[in-house]
């Protein structure tokens, strides 16, 4: 799921009017966005597992 800027703000603004949207709920959807961004700006796909968390499933399994 990767949000842009504008879809970001008006789901946090939708989600505070609702009355769903916690200050912890907000940071995590801009963290997760900040985060998609700057995986494509180094041209990987937003979906992407990132390397670190691969790497370590890679050698989890070749643990087993």
């Amino acid at each position: 799921m990767m949000l842009d800027p504008d879809r970001l703000v008006l789901t946090i603004a939708l989600l505070r009017i609702v009355g769903c949207c916690t200050d912890a709920l907000a940071q995590v959807l801009i963290l997760r966005a900040r985060a998609d961004l700057a995986r494509a700006r180094q041209g990987a796909h937003p979906e992407a597992t990132p390397a670190p968390v691969l790497r370590a499933q890679t050698e989890r399994h070749e643990r087993a």
